[in-house]
């Protein structure tokens, strides 16, 4: 069988979903790192985004269409639940993701607090405190749901786990995420949970 390849930035939380979902199918892949798109990566997405799943002559763009893909045409555990009722849950919390929690836990609350300093960029704090209420709105609906069944979808890991998951565990590792995530021990036990997965440490990124 072709090589499984996703091509990308090494530091990217959209290629750790990919290779999260990689991981939890147990099939090979590799990363083909990319520091940034460049002349060229048009040929692979059209607007210069990462990551790009290429899989023989078959190339794939956007993290759900990748993910979905790699669920569907490989061997493992499904990570997505068949009946229409919770498959259309699990469509709702990866919307809700690209929608709502990448902007606010990466762009709202990780980036200016984390990866701005890497960089030797100010923080913006103006933009985490606009950032912090739809932070906490965020997590008290995880809260709500993971109170009902231990994983976000029909009691199972599914591709909703792994879509949320990065985004709030980059979140957690400041100190305002750790004070909004206070409030919701149900969330708390999830992350622990999906967190210990070999999955997880496999999938760590360094800068």
């Amino acid at each position: 069988m072709a090589d499984l390849v996703l091509h990308s930035r090494a530091l990217s939380l959209y290629l750790r979903i990919a290779t999260l979902v990689c991981e939890e199918k147990q099939i090979n892949y590799r990363v083909a790192a990319r520091d940034a798109p460049g002349e060229g990566f048009r040929e692979f997405h059209p607007f210069e985004k990462m990551p790009v799943l290429q899989h023989g002559d078959l190339m794939i763009y956007e993290t759900l269409a990748i993910a979905d893909y790699v669920n569907r045409a490989f061997d493992g555990p499904a990570l997505s639940p068949v009946a229409p009722q919770a498959h259309a849950e699990m469509l709702t919390w990866i919307s809700l993701t690209n929608a709502y929690f990448f902007p606010t836990m990466m762009g709202g609350i990780a980036k200016p607090l984390l990866m701005a300093p890497l960089q030797g960029e100010p923080t913006d704090h103006d933009l985490v405190a606009r950032s912090l209420p739809d932070l906490e709105k965020q997590i008290a609906l995880l809260e709500a749901s993971l109170k009902q069944s231990p994983y976000l979808v029909a009691g199972e890991l599914s591709l909703a786990d792994l879509f949320v998951l990065p985004n709030l565990f980059y979140a957690s590792l400041t100190d305002e995420g750790t004070r909004a995530l206070r409030e919701a021990p149900k969330v708390q036990d999830w992350m622990k949970r999906l967190t210990s997965r070999p999955s997880f440490a496999a999938t760590e990124q360094r800068p």
